[in-house]
């Protein structure tokens, strides 16, 4: 079987990306789950523990339209995820990593990662914690009976 392209992914996710070409994440409408798209070079350690970068706010203040939109979506994601209390990270690999906006050249498709816990750098960056990898049928296990697709 072939791969689904990351938009189908984010839909077996039970999470529909509000717009394929700029959105980089999504919430999904039954549970309020938001599950981020991040990306596997942008992982830091803080107090021996996995973060992913969710901003990077000095390269994201001069954006153009179409990257500017996905930031603000990012913005509200992040909200949200912080009042919910939990959200989720799909892997993506990018072709040039110092490229604004980067292309996504794939993604893990087998599993899915936890976050609880968000936190700020010094610059006043957001990191989400992996607090752990979940296959997707464990993913799809933590809600309610046919709640995913």
């Amino acid at each position: 079987m072939a791969k689904l392209t990351i938009t189908d992914f984010f839909l077996l996710l039970d999470a529909p990306l509000r717009n394929h070409a700029w959105s980089w994440g999504a919430i999904t409408p039954r549970s309020q789950d938001v599950v981020f798209r991040v990306w596997n070079d942008e992982m830091r350690m803080f107090h021996g523990k996995r973060h992913y970068r969710l901003t990077l706010h000095e390269k994201w203040k001069v954006l153009d339209p179409r990257v500017k939109k996905g930031y603000e979506e990012r913005m509200l994601h992040i909200d949200h995820a912080f009042k919910k209390g939990r959200s989720f990270f799909v892997y993506c690999r990018a072709d040039h990593l110092d490229a604004i906006p980067r292309k996504i050249v794939g993604y893990t498709n087998h599993v899915v990662g936890l976050c609880e816990s968000i936190i700020q750098d010094d610059a006043q960056d957001f990191w989400g914690e992996e607090t752990r990898i979940m296959t997707i049928s464990e993913y799809q296990g933590i809600f309610p009976q046919n709640s995913v697709p």
